[in-house]
């Protein structure tokens, strides 16, 4: 009897243990996947996102060039002694001085070999234009503008009351664009986003113009201000930064951003258009245009979601004005 039991309860007992042991073996096998599946998607989660956070240094590095390259356009204007000899007679609307300061924009253009939509103006005391030229995306140069009030752009008061030069983003109202002509380009009407903010970030967003503005000023032999040397470059619906970025450094997707408004970008739609007029995501908008951080991370960029890295670009007045993004799938 005791053999039977033992025999039957030996079965049972080694059925269980049997049982036991490929249970403990497969949840450990299994949990070992699960811990290395984690440990995998987090490296690479990880690595992409050290990726992006290299783009955005690289994509930094352009747009900091760029900013330069304005800073430099006035500052050799401002040292100019033929500007600075003729501003008095141009003032009083001497066609003779103004032709000859023109030719001086037109010279330091042509050297420069500028790409992208870009003003340049040479103003008076008061901010008015005096003379200036529209550089073209195409690269044409249109015809001299000699018409123009500026004096309500913050960055041109400050430098006409402190005599201190200054180079920054910043954001031109529709009317002051409308003075020569660019108020066309800087038009964007805004499109339907997915996971967007409820309203703009920017109530002028698809009307006003985001640039970088740089402006000198220009002093008489007294060392008094007798004017300014204005350069703009304008972004909205210029592809040229953001192109040269794409394809200069190998990144995946570049855009700059007027508040939470993609004004210049490579990113595409589903149709294969560039997705301007589409706006940022409410997670990112608030990260980086509310707290004014840089954001890491996946982020759902136009209809799909994207690891990237927004970083806040601010005005001459220190506040945020938009963000320059760069993204991989």
């Amino acid at each position: 009897m005791k053999r039977w039991i033992g025999i039957i309860l030996g079965g049972r007992l080694q059925k269980v243990l049997i049982a036991s042991f490929t249970l403990v073996a497969g949840l450990t096998i299994g949990l070992d996947t699960l811990v290395t599946s984690r440990v995998i998607s987090e490296y690479l989660s990880k690595a992409e996102s050290d990726l992006v956070a290299r783009d955005i240094d690289l994509a930094k590095a352009f747009y900091q060039i760029k900013q330069e390259e304005i800073a430099a356009i006035s500052h050799r204007l401002s040292l100019d002694k033929w500007i600075i000899n003729g501003l008095p007679a141009a003032t009083l609307g001497d066609s003779g001085a103004k032709r000859i300061i023109d030719q001086q924009i037109t010279n330091k253009i042509s050297i420069l070999a500028l790409g992208g939509t870009h003003f340049i103006a040479i103003l008076d005391k008061n901010g008015r234009a005096v003379i200036g030229r529209v550089l073209t995306q195409a690269g044409k140069l249109m015809d001299p503008i000699s018409t123009g009030e500026w004096n309500t752009l913050p960055i041109v008061q400050e430098v006409l009351q402190t005599g201190m030069p200054q180079t920054a983003t910043e954001v031109i109202s529709k009317e002051l664009l409308a003075q020569v002509g660019l108020d066309r380009q800087a038009f964007i009407p805004l499109v339907a986003t997915p996971l967007a903010a409820p309203e703009p970030f920017d109530p002028r967003e698809g009307t006003a113009g985001l640039t970088l503005t740089g402006v000198y000023p220009l002093f008489d032999g007294d060392q008094q201000i007798i004017g300014a040397v204005m350069s703009i470059y304008l972004f909205n619906n210029d592809f040229t930064l953001v192109d040269r970025i794409k394809e200069v450094a190998g990144i995946d997707t570049v855009t700059i951003f007027f508040g939470d408004l993609r004004v210049a970008t490579n990113v595409m739609t589903e149709q294969g258009k560039r997705a301007v007029g589409t706006r940022i995501s409410k997670a990112v908008h608030d990260v980086v245009l509310l707290e004014g951080r840089i954001y890491v991370g996946r982020a759902y960029v136009v209809n799909e979601w994207f690891i990237t890295c927004y970083y806040p670009l601010s005005d001459s007045r220190g506040r945020v004005v938009g963000s320059l993004y760069v993204g991989a799938r």
